[in-house]
């Protein structure tokens, strides 16, 4: 107390450490949870690049089989030139059956048949078209999406590491808190 006698060894005050203990102790606490946090990111990071490696090599197969296709590609369009030579000389076989057909040199069920091969045959041509089509759309859709699915990882994967430079930097100002209290 105030204008209390001392002597030489008794204790003038008291300093109470406990505030500065716990202080550390939240520090390194802190660093652990940001060491954790870290290394989180860090497997994140990693399940990010495999999984935008898989899609990548994915498209390429796709791609593949899209360049591969055009054999696939080519044979349907063969077979279309075909039916379409096909068509043309059914058409002329008609024509000339319809001639006949007038001079009564023909069977009007000739000329019938000739017409229904005819449309059959353009019927078929529709089909390959449509095959055709469908199997570039198809192919082209599947590859859009794919690159779609790595573009949005990889903007995922920026965030992460945006995110893990974030905790380094507050891991590396809370070591330098902590030096600051001791």
């Amino acid at each position: 107390e105030e204008g209390q006698t001392v002597k030489k060894g008794d204790k003038l005050i008291k300093l109470d450490y406990e505030d500065y203990k716990n202080q550390i102790q939240v520090a390194a606490k802190q660093k652990t949870l940001n060491a954790i946090s870290t290394a989180d990111n860090k497997q994140e990071l990693s399940a990010l690049d495999t999984s935008i490696s898989t899609l990548q090599e994915e498209i390429s197969l796709k791609q593949s089989y899209l360049d591969d296709s055009g054999y696939q590609l080519q044979s349907l369009q063969k077979s279309i030139d075909v039916l379409e030579d096909r068509i043309k000389e059914l058409k002329a076989q008609y024509e000339a059956e319809k001639k006949l057909l007038e001079v009564g040199a023909s069977a009007s069920k000739s000329v019938e048949n000739l017409k229904l091969k005819i449309e059959d045959l353009e019927e078929q041509k529709v089909q390959l078209k449509k095959q055709m089509k469908s199997f570039k759309e198809n192919t082209q859709l599947e590859i859009e999406r794919l690159q779609a699915s790595i573009a949005g990882k990889q903007d995922e994967k920026v965030q992460k590491q945006d995110n893990n430079k974030r905790v380094i930097d507050k891991t590396a100002l809370n070591n330098e808190i902590s030096q600051l209290n001791i």
